[in-house]
C-alpha cells in the first residue's frame, strides 16, 4: 500500500503530466519509453523513495520480450500501460511467471478497457486465471472518467 500511494500513483500522474510530447525522441515510439524513464521516472523515484533505501532497483523500457534478458528474480515489479493488447499480455504474463520471486508481487497500472486494441484489466485477469501460475487482485481503482485499476499479481504457492 505504501508503494502504491507514495510512488506508483504519484509518479504515474507526474510522468504523464510533465511529459512534453515535443521532447519525445522519435515519432515512432508511441509508448512512454526510455526517455520518460530517464527524464521523469528515475528522478521522481529518487525524490519520492530515496529515503526508503531500497537496493537493486532497476528501470527498463522496451518490448517485454527483449527486456527479459536483463531480468533476474525480483520481489517487486512495477508496470504501467503494458497490458493494452492481448499480444503484450502474453509477454507480461511470461515475465511475471519467470521473474517474480515466490514471495514477490507485481503492481500493474492499466486502463480497465482499451478500445480498438483489446486488452485491459479484465482480459489480463482472465489470462492469469487460465495460467494457474499466478493470482491477481485489484488493489486500487479510479471509477470516474477514464476507468483505471492497479492490479497486484503474485505467484500461487
Amino acid at each position: 500500500e505504501e508503494v502504491i500511494s507514495n510512488f506508483t500513483i504519484k509518479n504515474y500522474h507526474k510522468n504523464c503530466g510533465q511529459l512534453n510530447l515535443h521532447n519525445v525522441s522519435s515519432g515512432i515510439n508511441a509508448e512512454y519509453g526510455e526517455e520518460v524513464i530517464s527524464n521523469f521516472t528515475i528522478k521522481n523515484y529518487h525524490k519520492n523513495c530515496g529515503q526508503l533505501n531500497l537496493h537493486n532497483v532497476k528501470f527498463f523500457s522496451g518490448d517485454w520480450s527483449i527486456v527479459t534478458k536483463h531480468f533476474t528474480k525480483y520481489d517487486l515489479i512495477l508496470s504501467a500501460e503494458t497490458i493494452y493488447n492481448v499480444n503484450s499480455q502474453q509477454k507480461v504474463l511470461k515475465i511475471l511467471s519467470d521473474h517474480l520471486t515466490d514471495s514477490g508481487c507485481a503492481l500493474i497500472a492499466s486502463k480497465r478497457h482499451y478500445f480498438g486494441v483489446g486488452g485491459g484489466v479484465v482480459d489480463f485477469q482472465n489470462l492469469i486465471r487460465e495460467s494457474e501460475l499466478l493470482q491477481c487482485d485489484i488493489v486500487w481503482s479510479h471509477e470516474s472518467g477514464l476507468l483505471r485499476d492497479i492490479l497486484k499479481v503474485s505467484k500461487i504457492i
